[in-house]
């Protein structure tokens, strides 16, 4: 990056756009070092990459819209509701895997697009339109899941599509680097000409 001021290079090793891979790689030093047969271990990774998975995957929602300058406090409350959605019909009304998975996406896509209208069509602040957004789906939610906590699906297919393992992985780590493929390529700036 060249100064304005006097011509020369200034080196900043990325530290602007990659400060969080160096707190990660800090990490992984320091505890690496401090309990090694603890923490480098192939249990811990795949502990790891199971667990947060999920929470990466609503983290990566969540800097979309950051990306474009905005924010989305009905992520969580959204991401809520598809999972209740999803259940609730394959247990409750019977409803195929897919289809209700299928369900869950359109609902959580028509409070995206809701979203998106309220913000840009309607010019209202993100703060205002999501926050409100979030509080219209946890209501929305209770009247779904009848204000209780609804059984898992117990069909093997369910489990084949969430807890099937990878090299020792659980497959969802999987689903969120294709997300993250994917979100990348949307916020990814393009070159005129």
């Amino acid at each position: 990056m060249t100064s304005p001021r006097n011509g020369r290079r200034r080196v900043t090793l990325g530290l602007d756009r990659f400060s969080g891979l160096y707190l990660w790689a800090a990490f992984i030093v320091v505890f690496g070092t401090w309990k090694p047969d603890l923490f480098l271990t192939s249990v811990t990774l795949r502990t790891v990459t199971s667990q947060y998975a999920v929470t990466a995957m609503l983290a990566i929602a969540v800097l979309l819209p950051l990306v474009g300058g905005g924010y989305d406090l009905s992520v969580g409350a959204t991401a809520n509701l598809a999972a209740i959605i999803a259940i609730v019909f394959q247990t409750n009304h019977h409803l195929g895997m897919w289809a209700s998975i299928g369900l869950a996406v359109l609902a959580a896509t028509a409070i995206g697009a809701i979203n998106g209208l309220l913000v840009v069509e309607l010019h209202v602040s993100p703060l205002i339109a999501t926050l409100g957004m979030a509080t219209v789906v946890t209501a929305v939610q209770s009247i779904v899941s009848s204000d209780s906590q609804p059984f898992p699906p117990s069909s093997p297919s369910w489990g084949m599509l969430s807890q099937r393992t990878f090299g020792g992985i659980q497959i969802v780590f999987f689903y969120l680097i294709g997300l993250a493929i994917c979100g990348r390529s949307e916020v990814t700036p393009r070159r005129p000409g």
